[in-house]
């Protein structure tokens, strides 16, 4: 039994910010499944279960909406980067890494067809283009500062530059993402172990 001398009471706060993200996660949803077109203040609503008029309440335009998935998206994606084990050898490490971003289960496959989808839109929408380059930048530091330590190792000659590996490497997981929406028979894990090879040698 709860005590309710104890028990916190739900905050409107609490109850707004519970609200906004079950909003962000059906823009994800929406784009995921739907495409970026698609995407507006009904659908949203329709696939959260709420009113129009909650939508916007978060959410003033459809430009909101788009970065709210877009935030979601990236949130998601980072928060399995910082659950990720990096003891290890680096090749390991960082193909364990990487793999965060793949589409290789349910879950990465949604994820990723948002980051594409919304990706090509940040051509157009300054705040998603904002976005998208924080997201591609916290990767590859992160991915900088593993080969540097791996450096100290004696694990990774010093003639290879952290940051231009990481560089390399957060494209070809890029373009690893697309290619594996779109061309399923791709094998992944294969392109992913040969470009990790190809630059910390």
């Amino acid at each position: 039994m709860v005590n309710t001398r104890t028990a916190a009471p739900t905050s409107r706060t609490d109850v707004a910010s519970k609200t906004a993200r079950r909003v962000a996660d059906a823009a994800v949803s929406v784009v995921a499944r739907e495409g970026f077109d698609l995407l507006s203040v009904r659908s949203v609503a329709r696939e959260a279960g709420v009113s129009g008029g909650a939508v916007q309440h978060h959410f003033a335009t459809r430009a909101d909406l788009l970065l709210a998935a877009f935030a979601q998206t990236v949130e998601s994606i980072s928060a399995r980067l910082a659950a990720t084990e990096l003891d290890g050898k680096v090749h390991e490490v960082l193909h364990r890494l990487c793999e965060q971003a793949l589409p290789l289960d349910e879950e990465r496959r949604r994820e990723a067809i948002v980051w594409v989808t919304l990706s090509a839109a940040a051509a157009s929408h300054p705040d998603l283009a904002a976005a998208h380059r924080r997201g591609l930048v916290a990767f590859t530091d992160l991915v900088a500062d593993i080969i540097d330590s791996s450096h100290r190792g004696g694990e990774v000659p010093e003639s290879v530059d952290p940051r231009a590996a990481a560089a390399v490497l957060v494209a070809v997981v890029d373009g690893l993402t697309l290619q594996g929406i779109v061309e399923e028979s791709t094998d992944l894990d294969a392109v992913l172990r040969a470009a990790l090879t190809a630059v910390l040698r």
